[in-house]
This record gives C-alpha cells, structure tokens and sequence, in this order.
C-alpha cells in the first residue's frame, strides 16, 4: 500500500510517528510515578479481569467505601477517561471514554496515526526494554536473552552499518539469480526461476513472502491441530494516482542507483516493477470482491498441486519448511482466497522473468531497510516525508527494540517479567487466570449448540493451556531455544548477517510447530508484554483460537446497523471472541461476589462493583481514529478487529447484565429487544 505516511509497496514498512504530540503532552503532564501507575492500573483494566483485579489485588478492607492510595488512585485514572454527562445507556463508550478523547484531539484528519491508551502503554514498555537491553552482557543471564543484547547493540551500532556497506545484499542478488536492473545485459533469464530463487533466499534467512504468505495455524474446524494456509501477500492499491506514481518511482530509482547499475534504462525497468506490484494489488482486490466471504477452504498438497499446476507445489513449500518438517500428500492447506491464487498463476505466466526478477530484487532491498546504510535508509524517509509533510522518523533504538522483539521475543518477555513482576503478582495472575479459565470449562460444557466432539476439543485445550504466568515448560522451550540459538555468533560489527541468521532460525522453529501439538505459545508473542496484554494474552487466546463465533451466523445483523460498515465476516472471529471475554470475565466476578460478599466501592464515584467492573472493561479499548488511518484500517478486508467504539459497544448490546447492571430500559441504544445469545 502507498499512502501518505507508510509504504508497504515491496515491504517496505516504516512506523509513522508523527501526530503523538497532542496525546505525549498529555501524557507527560503526568508525574513520573502517575505515568507508571497509570500504565499498571490500566494494564490491569483488561476485557476480563479489571474488575476481579480491583477487587482481588486493590481491596483489603471490606468496607463500603475504600479508602486505601491504591483505591484513591483507581478513582483518579478512571476520572480521566469517563464522561460522566455522557449517558452509559445510549453510547456505553463515549461514557467510559469521553474525557480521554477529549484531551487528545487529532489536529490533521489526513493523518496516519491511532492515538490510543494501548499506544501509551507500547511507548513506557518501549523505554523499559531499551533500559533492559542496555545492561551489561551477564553470564547468570539466558543466553537467549545476552543474544537479544548483543543483536540490539548491532543494530544500533550506525557507524558499522556503513562500514559494511551494501556487499552482503549484493551476495543475496548473486543467489536469487541476479537483479536484472543491477547487471543489465549481463543477467541470464534462462537461470532464473522465481520459485527455486526464493527457496535460495530462504536457506540465507530472507524474507521469502514474495507472493503468498506461507502460515502454520490452528485448524478452525479441529482446533486441537495444525494446519498449513496460505493467504493474499495484500501489497498495494490497484491504482494511484500519476503524482504519487511519479514520486513512488522516483524514490525506486534513487535506491536502485545507490549500486552499481549496469541497466541502460533503469527507471523504465522499474517502471515495469511499479506496474507489476499495482497488479498484484488488482487481483488482491478482486479476490476480495469475489469471495467475500472469505471461505474456510481445505486443500490437500496433491489437490493444491492439480489446481494450482503452474505453481511448483511440493518443491516450493519443502524448500520453505528445509528440515523443520517433512511434508506429506495428504497435508492439508486452508485457502481462503483460491480465486486469488488463479490471479496470481495467470500473472506471472504473462509477465517477464526479467520484471519478476527486478520485483523480487526490489522486494529484498525493501524487507532490510532498516538494516541497510544510510545512502539507501535515508531515501526511504525522504520518500515518507515527501508524501507526509508531518512525517516524523522514529528514533533508532525504537526501530531496534522492534528488530529484537520480532526474532526474540521469548527471552524479551521472560526478562520483562523477572524485572517488573514480583512473585505475589505473578500468583495474583494465575489464581485470576484460573477462575476464569474454570467459569469458560463450565460454560463450554453447558452450551446446547456445541456438539459433543467439539465441547471435548476445547476442554482439551483449555487443560493444556497456560496457567501460570510462565510455566516450567515454558522455561523448556526457551531452554530448547536456546540451544538452537547457540549456533548464532554475532558480531556487533555484521548486523545484516545477524538479521539473516536469527531469521533464519526463527523460520525453522515456526515451521517446525506444524507437527507439534496444539498450545498458547504466548511467551513466544511480541504482543505479550504489549501494555494490557501481558497478564491475559493466555485466557484470551484460548477463547478466541477455537473460533465459536464459526457456529454464530446471525451475529451479522448485531452488528450491520452501525454507521460505519464493516466486512462482518471478516470481524466475526474477533468479535465474538470480546463478546465472549465480556460474558466469561463478568460470570467469573459475579462468581467471586457470591462466594466472598460484595467488595467495597470505590471513593469519590456513585458507582457499582458490577458498574465500575464494565466501566474498567471498556477503558483499554479507548482509541482516536483519523479518517485516514479509519478508511484504511477498518473500511479494507484486511483488519480482522472492529473499531473500539463497535468492539465495546457491540458486546455490551448483547449481554443482559450490563443493561440490568446500569438499569438501561429495553430499546434504549445499549439495550436493544433483539440480541445475540451465545452463552
């Protein structure tokens, strides 16, 4: 995609950070220890959990009013974000969020950027693991998380970026079979094969998702296995217009130029790259229009191979999976999308081998931008800034916490949770997880529209599910990760090299997972320690990587009257996974309330436990769209996430205790006659 503030064309991928001024300001108006308590009240403040934190972790005296800093400091943070001249009964999320959206008010509707609470949070998150990486290198430490160090001084070490120049990337042209624009007439099409060139950049450790995205994901239908699925690369926009044409190509030029280029006619030949990627972006589009319901469709690799016969099937995806696992005829591959897989055999049947080459070349320099010297850096933010006039480059050591995060994750969040999170808490969170682990068993096992089978699979997972914050098997896999990073030597003088390597690992453990049982392998996601996830990421996966809303087709119509419209079909999963987290997490209170009596209110607020339970629930969703960054997101086939307004508004709708909870009369807009039952 090519818009004003991120280019996506080739993957190239640069975060805008331009337009947090507004909500920064308001942020760091808050003290040093208001800003961390706010962080950590809020993480607490989760779909499920807020109210049964409040209550387990805040609440030791029973009495009517609490009266403890704890409590006086739960009213200020809520104070913040609620508006109380806003009606919880006609729009429950202007009530829960109104004041927060009030102090960040966004100043360019043209601008590419989410002003949110979980923003807020990623940043103070952001700022603790540079402080973590930046400590010395110490033999009591994992040396999984010493590799993360000793990567993270590479990737901020400029100055030997540029010593290393541009000539591991130009070994990486020399496997993929050349790029055309580089050797002009020198370049022989008859030994170039897109197919055998990405099984080449695969055993170096490149980014390989030229054309389709190759996925290891549970199986919908038996979520107690994995599957294989291959997805729509999503690249550009079917068309642009001449201007952002002309300055798109410009930019291509310039990188291209920045090696030695033999071509005769550069910019014509990538020209020819620009058009072939606005194609990929109209048979994209097409797709979606043709199927959109974006199916659950089952291929075995034979049937693949017979339907898809241009495309070298078996070779492809072994060459993609090297010795992670062997594959089988009868292995199976969701393709939601065939029509586009069609689109994309007859597009590169009529294109080129030299266009397709120049595309593959464009896409590596693309993938490792970040990692290149600044003659090549440098021109994609001036790119950004061209077509942004508030575009503001993100500091290096964000774009390398990213870097880090994305290939260690593990050894990151088990750091993180030795460094901020004490024993009581961590058995604060198991306990919460438990309980509410126990209520959904309970619940799954009472649903009369789940079959018998299906029920048996979900109490399954559920068993082998996470309980503890991090468990010894846990430690295992990070163990066994270990060993298997050991073979990485880094050197904080080659961060390309290092990039390929822990990539090229990082790729064999992923699909390696394909012939592993199902599990939350939470402590391996970057989004664990991602502000209010990091307690609940593994209560939340479980609810929503069984897909019940798959067994729901009426929940459409819930959600079709909202005036900005959304693929439903395309939201369902999510969807009814927050309506689903909402029920689970209030059953799990009121549970709590019955065995232990009513907890205390808090000071200074007229609200109910049970009130004060859905307003908590409501506040990490608190978000400021522009209209740009809400067309793109939300009006595309691409987002699976409804906006926050929908995802707060939408479940509450459906779910009778928050109307009776808040006393709103039938037909009132948060109480409506008709609604979506599930549990």
């Amino acid at each position: 995609m090519m818009n004003g503030n991120s280019m996506e064309n080739g993957d190239v991928i640069i975060s805008n950070s331009a337009g947090r001024n507004n909500l920064s300001t308001w942020w760091l108006r808050l003290s040093k220890n208001e800003r961390k308590g706010t962080g950590f009240f809020l993480a607490c403040l989760t779909v499920f959990l807020i109210g049964t934190a409040i209550y387990f972790y805040l609440f030791s005296e029973k009495t009517t009013i609490c009266k403890t800093t704890e409590c006086r400091m739960a009213t200020t943070t809520i104070l913040r974000f609620i508006d109380q001249r806003q009606q919880p009964c006609q729009n429950f999320y202007r009530f829960a969020c109104g004041t927060f959206l009030d102090n960040v008010p966004i100043e360019d509707p043209q601008a590419y950027y989410l002003q949110s609470v979980k923003n807020l949070m990623k940043e103070e998150i952001e700022a603790d693991i540079k402080n973590m990486l930046e400590e010395e290198i110490k033999d009591d430490d994992m040396p999984s998380f010493n590799l993360a160090k000793k990567f993270y001084r590479a990737c901020m070490n400029e100055g030997a970026i540029e010593k290393a120049g541009l000539s591991r990337l130009s070994t990486l042209f020399e496997w993929m079979g050349g790029w055309p624009v580089l050797d002009g007439d020198d370049w022989d099409a008859e030994k170039f094969n897109w197919a055998k060139a990405i099984k080449n950049l695969r055993d170096f450790g490149v980014n390989f998702d030229f054309f389709f995205n190759l996925t290891v994901e549970v199986d919908k239908e038996q979520p107690d296995r994995y599957i294989l699925g291959i997805h729509d690369r999503f690249y550009s926009p079917a068309d642009i217009s001449m201007n952002s044409k002309v300055t798109f190509l410009d930019y291509m030029v310039d990188v291209a130029m920045q090696f030695n280029v033999k071509s005769r006619y550069p910019r014509e030949e990538l020209d020819d790259v620009l058009t072939f990627l606005l194609n990929l972006g109209k048979i994209s589009e097409e797709s979606k229009e043709f199927n959109k319901t974006f199916e659950y469709n089952l291929y075995s690799l034979y049937e693949l191979q017979t339907e898809f016969s241009s495309i070298p099937w078996i070779e492809h995806v072994q060459g993609l999976f090297r010795n992670s696992a062997q594959l089988r005829p009868e292995e199976l591959f969701n393709v939601p999308e065939p029509f586009y897989l069609k689109k994309l055999e007859n597009l590169l049947k009529r294109t080129n081998k030299r266009i397709v080459a120049n595309f593959m070349g464009w896409h590596l320099v693309q993938s490792l931008i970040n990692y290149l010297p600044s003659k090549i850096l440098d021109r994609a933010y001036d790119y950004l800034r061209k077509v942004n006039g508030n575009f503001l480059r993100k500091p290096r050591w964000s774009v390398c916490i990213e870097a880090v995060r994305e290939r260690l994750s593990a050894p990151i969040n088990i750091g993180y949770i030795e460094r901020h999170f004490d024993e009581e808490t961590r058995a604060n969170v198991t306990n919460i997880v438990q309980k509410v682990k126990y209520q959904f068993k309970k619940n799954v096992l009472m649903a009369d529209w789940l079959d018998k089978n299906t029920k048996k699979s979900i109490v399954k997972m559920l068993q082998t599910s996470v309980v503890k914050i991090y468990s010894y098997s846990d430690f295992l896999d990070v163990l066994y990760d270990n060993s298997v990073y050991s073979q990485v030597n880094i050197n904080e003088g080659q961060l390309l090299k290092a990039v390929l390597d822990l990539d090229l690992i990082y790729w064999d453990l992923y699909y390696g997972t394909l012939r592993q049982p199902v599990k939350d392998d939470w402590i391996k996601t970057q989004t664990f320690i991602s502000g209010q996830k990091i307690l609940y990421l593994p209560t939340t996966n479980v609810l929503r990587k069984h897909s019940l809303s798959l067994f729901i087709t009426s929940w459409d119509n819930r959600y079709m009257k909202f005036i900005l419209k959304t693929n439903t079909i395309v939201t369902r999963d999510e969807d009814m996974a927050d309506l689903t987290s909402f029920k689970i997490a209030y059953e799990t209170y009121t549970e709590h309330e019955w065995r232990y009596g009513l907890e205390p209110l808090l000071p200074d607020l007229k609200y109910t436990g049970k009130q004060l339970f859905w307003i908590s629930s409501a506040l990490q969703f608190c978000s400021k769209y522009p209209f740009r960054y809400l067309k793109d997101k939300y009006l595309s086939n691409e987002y699976e996430h409804s906006p926050s307004e929908f995802r707060v508004n939408g479940p509450l709708q459906n779910i009778q205790e928050f109307a009776d909870d808040f006393k709103c009369s039938q037909g009132n807009f948060m109480n409506p006659k008709r609604k979506c039952l599930v549990w």
